[in-house]
């Protein structure tokens, strides 16, 4: 049934340009659903002889071949109004006889018997996943007659405009929510979301005793953990002498940070821990079992940290890096390379060992890891891990820019009422998001349920008087005859 199908143009990034040539379409610019984004298009320079033979037409179905196992297969049909653009080497241009809707076609390409089917013919690799044209065009797709084809793609299309429009309000949900995320973020950690609290609790500590009252609590644990450090390394300490390594913070120069309630204090975020640290750079071997070691791709979108996927090292391996540092429940993890910024609150007991991509907290308090978790993710800190980070390709958060940030820290009562507020109402955000996913899930589901209807022939009655498909198939491998003759005569002038 298939007249061609065509592997695209290959030009490499080199040959390409923004302005000069000819568009150049690639797999980026359509998405699962088959919609358009044509903003970053370049352009290569073609001959006269590669534009007739990679131009797209109008109807012309493109398949993506090469992709991440998820994307790979997706499939778009050229929009009218578009003339002059070629396509890339990892798209194939499919074209069909006339007698064969092209809407008809990519729906059943998308449809989940089809999708099904190409499970089995991808062949997948560490980055890339690829589904070659000799496994392509033998999967079986339905013929109907013509008239039967257009009544099922108006079905279809009409069922799924509903859909879409449901998919389209949906979608403004996730930016809305995280807009009210960091609103709730912003309002606790500038005092707005307890100035009522404070209103009515007028006999809370001062600023200053606040202050006094941390300094006093972060020395004692302090000593604890350095003493536990040196007994830990075999160096348990015959007097008193190491006690004057400690260093008693600064307090943040205040002048550029915004205004916060008399009863707070700024202080810098090394005030609130006894140690801000990472372990060695050199990555320990990876093995099938043992201890688990993890990096920012275990953070779970949840909140959680993945520690059953994660990477494993040795017990030897986990013991060496422990002598530096090690997470334990209650502390705080602080992504700093690649992906900065995403904070993590260790809740589980459990041993394992962070990479140097991820900074550990050890805050004075357990009870202060909540609260400094959601201040780490507030724009007041974000915008300080922002204006830190170094590097562009790879940003890369150093630990003295970590222990320098000013964090507001309000009297522990507050801090308490804050984090109750704060969190009831994330905790209604996060309600929400299972909701809307649930939701998506139901749209995507029911748009597969009306396709895989379409195919089964259910989704339409069938007219007697319609043109019997057979008939239909017997016209197109006539006519696909008649045109494959033609095409040799035309080569065999051409040689002569």
């Amino acid at each position: 049934m298939l007249i061609e199908g065509k592997i695209g143009l290959v030009r490499s990034s080199k040959l390409q340009h923004p302005t000069e040539g000819i568009p150049y379409i690639r797999m980026q610019h359509y998405d699962l659903q088959g919609n358009w984004h044509f903003h970053d298009v370049t352009r290569v320079q073609v001959t006269s002889e590669e534009l007739e033979n990679f131009e797209l037409k109008a109807g012309d179905i493109l398949f993506n071949t090469r992709n991440s196992y998820e994307l790979v297969g997706k499939v778009a049909i050229w929009p009218p109004k578009k003339p002059g653009c070629v396509y890339n080497n990892n798209l194939m241009r499919m074209r069909f006889p006339q007698d064969v809707l092209p809407s008809w076609v990519s729906y059943q390409m998308i449809a989940p018997e089809f999708r099904h089917s190409l499970e089995s013919v991808k062949s997948a690799t560490t980055s890339v996943c690829a589904i070659y044209g000799k496994n392509l065009l033998p999967q079986k797709l339905y013929i109907a007659p013509l008239r039967e084809q257009h009544r099922i793609v108006k079905k279809i299309e009409s069922l799924t405009t509903h859909s879409r429009k449901a998919r389209e309000a949906l979608d403004a949900i996730p930016p809305l929510l995280d807009q009210f995320r960091q609103s709730v973020l912003a309002a606790a950690f500038r005092g707005d979301l307890t100035a009522d609290w404070r209103a009515e609790n007028l006999d809370v500590e001062s600023g200053e005793e606040l202050l006094r009252r941390v300094e006093e609590e972060r020395r004692i644990e302090w000593e604890k953990f350095e003493f536990n450090r040196m007994k830990a390394r075999g160096k348990t300490p015959k007097n008193s002498k190491w006690k004057e390594r400690y260093k008693i913070p600064e307090i943040p120069e205040v002048s550029n940070l915004p205004e916060i309630p008399s009863s707070w204090q700024w202080v810098k975020l090394s005030t609130l821990c006894i140690e801000i640290g990472d372990v060695d750079h050199k990555m320990p071997k990876a093995q099938s079992d043992g201890y688990p070691y993890i990096s920012t791709k275990d953070f779970l979108p949840s909140g959680a940290i993945d520690l059953n996927n994660s990477k494993k090292i040795s017990e030897e391996d986990y013991i060496k890096l422990c002598r530096k540092i090690s997470p334990e429940k209650g502390d705080i993890l602080l992504s700093r390379y690649g992906t900065v910024g995403e904070v993590r609150v260790v809740e589980d007991s459990q041993p394992f060992q962070a990479s140097y991509s991820i900074a550990i907290l050890k805050v004075v308090s357990k009870d202060l890891s909540r609260f400094i978790g959601l201040g780490l993710s507030s724009e007041i800190l974000q915008s300080q891990i922002k204006f830190w980070s170094r590097g562009v390709a790879q940003p890369d958060l150093g630990l003295k820019h970590i222990k320098e940030f000013a964090f507001p820290v309000p009297p522990v009562a507050e801090q308490i009422e804050i984090l109750h507020r704060a969190e009831s109402l994330l905790d209604a955000i996060m309600n929400i998001e299972v909701a809307y996913k649930s939701n998506e899930s139901y749209l995507a589901q029911l748009d597969q349920s009306i396709l895989a209807k379409a195919f089964r022939g259910d989704l339409v009655p069938q007219d007697p008087t319609d043109e019997p498909a057979n008939i239909l198939l017997d016209r197109i491998r006539a006519e696909r005859e008649k045109a494959q003759k033609a095409k040799k005569k035309t080569k065999r002038k051409k040689k002569s």
